[in-house]
């Protein structure tokens, strides 16, 4: 309803510029106030269904249009309607449509052309190191291994350090408040399975940022290997204003839903996928198509390694994006581990996004429309 009406205004502002007949622009403003209130009357449904605060807000703001006939500018004030109209229509489909259970974190930071990702995929010892995805032996060791890897990839200036899931003991939390702040290095790394007071396993993750919040965010889906008794998570997150552009994180099974990754086309340009999964060879070749078709960005999949414990996990960690020549960016080699620093082209995917000739990019697919995430679209504080 809100976009006919806004086609409607649209109608009504080019008549309003372009027509210089005084009958036309006396109609126009005795017909201003009825227009006003079409989009009112519309905005109170909307407000009926989602509660929403803000836009009731922004009904109130519609009653400061109310003027008057003869003090009507019909051009002025039926450009300013469409335009408060149109930035509404652009909030709510974010909001309700798009990405309804997605919420925005701004981080302040400029772009970097050329961003730095260092991926590390361990060498891990699951059925020692781990008493039903709860680290017990495994918790010093796996310590050590992040702390060494965040000290080196700062070393080699990283904008951005990515763990697998469940690799970080939860009940050391505390710890990483500020390493991400001193290091000014994007951290982002599973955490092992924690209980809420039924005794729930918990399976979730943390994205630490440079200006000291910590985010946590929840898997949303269980897989096979997860507890049935796991709690699912309800939101996913946007991070905006980053060195990395603007990028979004899966755990594991999360990535196998379509309805969730279509939420990030044309909003983000990184999607990491943190996993512990012996046959991550799917997720390689997902990558490899959603890179282009469903995304059009950067697919980072991050793996342990683990080639005798019962679930044999294989690593094959990743880097995938939309390139000419090879969707392939660079991948861990059999029985490899370690860690791995890629310096993606995000100067040539964000030209490529615009329209531009990009030498490094495909061209956009078919359809695909750049969501930008309006001012007022909801933050989510740190966690």
């Amino acid at each position: 309803m809100l976009i006919e009406a806004a086609k409607q205004l649209e109608v009504l502002v080019k008549r309003a510029v372009s027509d210089p007949d005084p009958i036309i622009g006396l109609t126009l403003k005795y017909s201003f106030q009825h227009a006003l209130l079409d989009c009112m009357l519309i905005l109170l449904k909307v407000v009926s269904v989602t509660k929403d605060k803000e836009v009731a807000e922004k009904f109130i703001h519609l009653f400061s249009m109310f003027r008057r006939p003869d003090e009507i500018d019909t051009a002025k004030d039926y450009a300013k309607l469409f335009h408060d109209i149109v930035n509404l229509i652009e909030v709510l489909k974010l909001r309700y449509v798009i990405i309804p259970n997605t919420r925005k974190v701004s981080i302040g930071a400029e772009i970097n052309p050329l961003p730095r990702i260092a991926i590390v995929q361990p060498r891990i010892w699951f059925d020692k190191e781990y008493n039903e995805y709860k680290l017990t032996k495994g918790l010093k060791k796996h310590i050590e291994i992040f702390k060494e890897n965040i000290e080196k990839a700062s070393q080699q200036s990283a904008n951005v350090i990515v763990f697998p899931e469940m690799f970080f003991p939860a009940s050391h939390i505390s710890e990483l408040k500020d390493i991400s702040k001193d290091k000014n290095m994007i951290i982002i790394t599973g955490l092992d399975y924690e209980y809420d007071e039924f005794n729930n396993p918990i399976n979730s993750c943390v994205i630490l940022l440079p200006n000291g919040n910590l985010i946590r965010q929840l898997k949303l889906y269980r897989s096979k290997y997860d507890s049935p008794n796991m709690i699912c998570g309800k939101e996913l997150f946007v991070f905006t204003e980053t060195p990395i552009g603007n990028f979004s994180v899966f755990i594991c099974f999360d990535y196998l839903s379509p309805q969730d990754l279509i939420k990030f086309r044309g909003v983000i340009d990184t999607l990491f996928v943190i996993t512990l999964n012996p046959d991550v060879r799917a997720y390689n070749e997902c990558a490899k198509a959603d890179a282009y078709r469903s995304l059009y960005g950067f697919i980072i999949i991050v793996n342990a390694f683990d080639p005798y414990s019962a679930t044999r996990l294989k690593g094959k960690s990743g880097f995938y994006g939309p390139l000419r020549e090879n969707r392939s960016i660079a991948e861990f080699e059999e029985k490899k581990y370690g860690m791995m620093i890629e310096d993606l082209p995000l100067n040539e995917l964000i030209r490529a996004k615009r329209g531009e000739e990009s030498s490094t990019m495909k061209s956009l697919p078919a359809d695909f429309e750049v969501i930008d995430l309006s001012r007022d679209y909801p933050e989510r504080a740190s966690i």
